[in-house]
């Protein structure tokens, strides 16, 4: 007689994934997205930073000082990149190289009277001509760009191998502004994605993070996927992207099974 566990089970199954987040407390932890190594290369062209938050208290934003929910500082404090919400829950987004600044803050801000639930957030930054134009999408939806640095000065930047930080901002030599949340699927794409993609990678149509190691009828930059950080059980440090260099963390942020496809 056959096993009924011969009868149901696949030949070949594979491993169960499981999905999940890390949480960072607002005292001291943050996600190193740029650990053992120099994210200068992508910033020196076009790129594509974008992740999954949900803050653990709405109020926490509301009021209580800024919230850097990502950035870092190069060389010096004329190389600085920021995403955020100011103290009166405004989001927040700054790309400063040199003497210019991209600063963008859109009309629709944070608003913490809503229930906390997963948000999309991404920054696109594209060489055009003479210029560099930052753009901040909320949930798949366009917020603002802003064009003031010079693409002189962007391809000429210095970051000194310094850390990017999701969860908190690193000043280069500490960190500042935490932020609580649960993070997730954290992505930073080589090449500046289209408005298309910004929009399907941003408001999937069934709510659930996009896999972005295979390309769809509306994202095909997968080529482009330099560091993807998805965070799954016993995976949780691990880059799906290309440079295969693994994420570290800052402080003592905890894993767990917090997740948009849950």
């Amino acid at each position: 007689m056959i096993g009924l566990a011969s009868q149901i089970q696949p030949a070949n199954i594979g491993a169960i994934v499981t999905p999940g987040s890390y949480y960072t407390d607002g005292a001291g932890d943050a996600l190193n997205i740029a650990a053992s190594d120099s994210i200068e290369d992508v910033f020196k062209g076009s790129w594509t930073i974008s992740h999954w938050i949900k803050f653990f208290d709405p109020d926490d934003m509301d009021g209580a000082g800024n919230h850097y929910i990502g950035g870092g500082q190069g060389v010096n404090s004329n190389t600085k990149f920021y995403l955020g919400l100011l103290s009166n829950a405004q989001w927040y987004c700054w790309w400063k190289i040199g003497t210019n600044i991209n600063t963008i803050t859109p009309a629709s801000g944070f608003d913490s009277e809503t229930p906390s639930e997963w948000i999309h957030l991404a920054v696109r930054s594209s060489i055009v001509t003479t210029k560099v134009e930052t753009s901040f999408w909320l949930n798949g939806v366009h917020q603002g760009t802003s064009g003031n640095v010079a693409s002189a000065d962007h391809t000429n930047l210095d970051w000194a191998e310094k850390p990017v930080y999701i969860g908190a901002w690193s000043t280069g030599a500490g960190i500042n502004y935490e932020t609580r949340a649960h993070i997730t699927d954290i992505a930073v794409h080589d090449v500046a994605l289209t408005d298309d993609e910004m929009a399907a990678i941003g408001n999937p149509s069934n709510g659930k993070p996009l896999d972005l190691t295979a390309n769809t009828n509306s994202y095909s930059s997968a080529a482009n996927l330099s560091k993807y950080f998805r965070m799954n059980k016993g995976h949780e440090l691990v880059n799906d992207g290309n440079d295969g260099i693994n994420m570290a963390l800052v402080g003592d942020p905890t894993w767990g099974y917090a997740h948009p496809n849950a």
